[in-house]
């Protein structure tokens, strides 16, 4: 398959959620449930399944592939979605359920991470994985959670990285209790130390490499501004200083308060690019989907020239095509999880076979390094078609009765 088809094709799977949000596995679950649905802007109706769980809360809205109404469906005729087998269901085709903890250092207003644990509770439906996911942007209630996934039976953590020192003790209490731990996202450089057996991550050094040559391709001139919204993660520094490295001007770091308060990170650009006191800014990079809106709104505010890159894909095409945005990095959440579970599953299935925890800690990590795509102005285009292609392909069909 060519590249870059097949990269619209793993953005369009990512834009989509093709690996459906199913309802989190337990040993005992109610067949209890209840249709939910939802308006769209645009007229369509969307519909989806929730069960309750066995402390009788609803669990996670399980999606069919076939789930929208149209806005124009004519009055009085039934529609039906595709076929959605139930967790419960599932439950009774499998002897084991291994319970599975995703922790991050996220807040629950970060898309990219509201978009990481919808893909790992659909993963986790597949490879018979009961995943639960926590997060938390403080550290030390980050190394909690790992020590409490750990107390609580979790068979394996699945944990970003963002300062290995803060979590190391976490890790290896978990590691103590032969709880078998992969890390995943930020951390890259320090998972040797960590002594795991596999980290998954976008490959950092690209992401920041493809921005600068990006860049210059566009000839841009003056500051290059890193915008990082976290003040204290190894992963983002490392993208900042390849597009350092690659930018043929001089880089600046600007820390800005993050995607929990983003008026106050505007105003701090903006501030920023109005300041005559120091050298102009020309180009923009900002290290999460969250904060290209607020990059463009600074600009604006502030009558900047200065060209904006972005990590992001649906949003950030939109935001290429009306000119607002130079070009964009996907972030890629489902690659991500999708690696890593499969490692989890892979390495739980080995020590269901009878081989030691201790045997994934000998030797160096193994790097799974997922390839960004750099987004421009014609692969915006064949990804924005294809998504609407998609989405007109999954409305929901008539029953012919």
């Amino acid at each position: 398959m060519p590249k870059l088809k097949q990269a619209v094709l793993l953005l369009v799977v990512f834009a989509l959620g093709a690996a459906a949000a199913g309802g989190v596995f337990a040993a005992t679950q109610s067949d209890d449930v209840r249709v939910a649905a939802r308006k769209h802007a645009d007229g369509r109706v969307e519909v989806a399944l929730q069960q309750t769980q066995e402390d009788g809360s609803w669990g996670e809205r399980q999606l069919p592939e076939l789930r929208f109404m149209p806005a124009d469906a004519p009055a009085g005729q039934w529609l039906t979605s595709s076929a959605l087998q139930t967790a419960a269901a599932m439950l009774g085709e499998t002897t084991v359920v291994r319970p599975v903890c995703l922790v991050h250092h996220g807040s629950d207003s970060d898309e990219f991470w509201l978009n990481a644990a919808t893909f790992a509770l659909g993963t986790g439906n597949y490879l018979d994985l009961a995943v639960t996911v926590h997060g938390s942007p403080d550290h030390a209630q980050q190394a909690q959670l790992i020590r409490d996934c750990a107390d609580n039976g979790a068979a394996a953590i699945a944990t970003s990285v963002p300062n290995a020192d803060a979590l190391r003790d976490a890790i290896s209490y978990a590691q103590n209790a032969q709880v078998l731990v992969l890390t995943f996202n930020s951390g890259a450089a320090d998972a040797e130390s960590l002594n795991v057996p596999v980290h998954v991550a976008l490959d950092e050094q690209t992401v920041g490499r493809l921005a600068g040559n990006a860049f210059n391709d566009a000839g841009v001139e003056g500051i290059a501004l890193c915008i990082l919204h976290e003040p204290d993660n190894s992963g983002l520094e490392e993208r900042c200083d390849a597009l350092g490295s690659a930018y043929a001007g001089e880089l600046e770091r600007l820390y800005v308060v993050g995607v929990e308060n983003l008026e106050r990170s505007t105003a701090q650009i903006a501030e920023r690019l109005s300041d005559t006191e120091q050298a102009a800014v020309g180009a923009m990079f900002t290290l999460n989907s969250a904060l290209m809106n607020p990059a463009v709104a600074a600009k604006q505010t502030a009558a900047s020239e200065a060209k904006i890159g972005a990590i992001g894909t649906l949003d950030a095409a939109g935001a290429i095509l009306t000119g607002n945005v130079l070009f964009a990095i996907s972030d890629q959440p489902g690659l991500q999880i999708s690696y890593t579970f499969a490692n989890i599953r892979s390495y739980l299935g080995s020590i269901e076979l009878g081989l030691p925890l201790a045997t994934f800690s000998i030797g160096p990590t193994t790097q799974v390094l997922v390839e960004s795509v750099l987004i421009d102005f014609n692969l915006a285009q064949s990804i924005l078609a294809d998504v609407q292609s998609a989405i007109a392909a999954a409305d929901l069909q008539p029953t012919g009765n």
